[in-house]
């Protein structure tokens, strides 16, 4: 059965990626989207959603307030809601008032954003069953009174019975919570492991296809001089730090639409444009970029004043063709192959410390919005002379900081037309 779903939002990037991603993701999604919140005050649904996602950049002021026009409109007031927000006190109690049935924190996570989908979805139609079993009820406890003059009795007999029946339905309900217990430790693994989409493959199909992609931004970020850094480690010290940085690159990543492919010791990779396509990935990943080099020296300002050693990292963009798949069958792995990335990994080798080092080919996609610093062509072991440039940020007219790191208005007006 297909699931129709309303998204709504005030956010045309956000509410079209949510929108490819439920697409994307299994056939059973019908979407529509709706981005002016005065279009759900004067809709004529003829054929109401299952479910309403509402997903505003400002869920205390633009969400509630479709929340208000969403329960005045009687084609939509019964059906359930799902709100993304931050979970701010003051935004949860102001939905609640206004009528949301759930929540979902931002970013939103795919699995998370299924099961909470089809969890409203089954229990409004539980609610409905359970009411239309309750009518049945009160008919038949009519009939009863009038035709039988044992009423104690049998209300008693009845009693037993729905007794039974919700120990039926609980038992019924603990197996369920238990079976999606064990998928959802099944989920998460996967999803660990690989990108949502492949997940899915893998669960559906048992493999996944390989696929080329015409344009993937890949990123190289390694520490410089790691070997004398742990040194001044205990083990236990030294892999708490990395995971620090990892795990902050990672959030980045998400935050910015990139998958990341693997780690190599202190060496992190990741990748725009897959697999899910976008036109955005150049910018997304420089974005990326700019934040996890802001990070890092943030960071190391703070090891400074403490008297720590300083992490210091290269990182290296290309942009180009690459084909993406499955490798492997007993220990699998999501990976990526071609030109393409052994040139993002010259990037980051050719580099200098706490400096972004970018491809000719990545900078034609974003000269427009960052300011790039030419470097000449750099001869590259196997691959001749490459035009290389530094990334240094969003250019003033883009930018909401001094840094160039955090993009102002405008330019996330631009980027959600990509």
């Amino acid at each position: 059965m297909i699931i129709k779903v309303l998204i709504a939002g005030d956010n045309i990037r956000s509410v079209t990626v949510l929108r490819k991603s439920l697409e994307k993701f299994t056939r059973e999604f019908s979407v529509a989207t709706a981005t002016v919140t005065d279009e759900l005050k004067t809709a004529n649904i003829t054929e109401p959603p299952d479910i309403i996602i509402l997903n505003y950049d400002n869920p205390f002021r633009e969400g509630v307030r479709a929340l208000n026009i969403i329960k005045k409109n009687p084609s939509l007031i019964n059906i359930p809601l799902l709100m993304a927000t931050e979970f701010l006190s003051s935004e949860v109690q102001q939905a609640i008032w206004a009528g949301a049935d759930d929540f979902i924190r931002k970013p939103i996570e795919r699995i998370e954003l299924l099961i909470r989908i089809k969890y409203l979805i089954q229990r409004k139609r539980l609610y409905l069953e359970n009411l239309r079993q309750s009518e049945e009820l009160k008919l038949t406890q009519k009939r009863l009174l009038v035709q039988n003059k044992d009423l104690l009795a049998l209300t008693a007999n009845l009693e037993k019975i729905n007794k039974k029946l919700e120990e039926q339905k609980q038992e019924v309900n603990r197996q369920k919570l238990m079976t999606e217990q064990q998928k959802k430790l099944a989920d998460d693994l996967l999803l660990n492991i690989f990108p949502l989409e492949i997940a899915e493959q893998l669960k559906l199909k048992g493999f996944a296809i390989p696929t080329q992609y015409r344009l993937v931004s890949i990123m190289f970020t390694d520490f410089v001089d790691f070997s004398k850094l742990s040194e001044q480690y205990s083990i236990q010290d030294l892999i708490r730090e990395l995971s620090m940085y990892f795990e902050k690159f990672d959030l980045i990543c998400k935050a910015h639409y990139l998958e990341k492919i693997k780690t190599i010791g202190d060496s992190y990779m990741c990748a725009g444009g897959l697999p899910i396509r976008n036109r955005s990935n150049p910018i997304d990943i420089a974005l990326a970029a700019l934040e996890m080099q802001k990070f890092v020296n943030d960071t190391n300002r703070i090891k400074i004043s403490k008297k720590e050693p300083k992490w210091n990292i290269r990182m290296g963009i290309h942009t180009g063709e690459v084909i993406a798949g499955v490798i492997g069958k007993n220990k699998m792995a999501y990976d990526i192959w071609g030109d393409a990335v052994n040139t993002a990994s010259r990037m980051e080798t050719s580099g200098e410390i706490n400096r972004i080092n970018i491809s000719g080919n990545t900078c034609k996609h974003i000269k427009k919005y960052f300011d790039c610093t030419y470097r000449g062509k750099v001869e590259v072991h196997n691959m001749g002379q490459i035009d290389m440039y530094f990334l240094n940020g969003l250019k003033p007219a883009y930018r909401e900081d001094k840094e160039g790191v955090i993009p102002n208005r405008e330019f996330k007006n631009i980027l959600s037309q990509f």
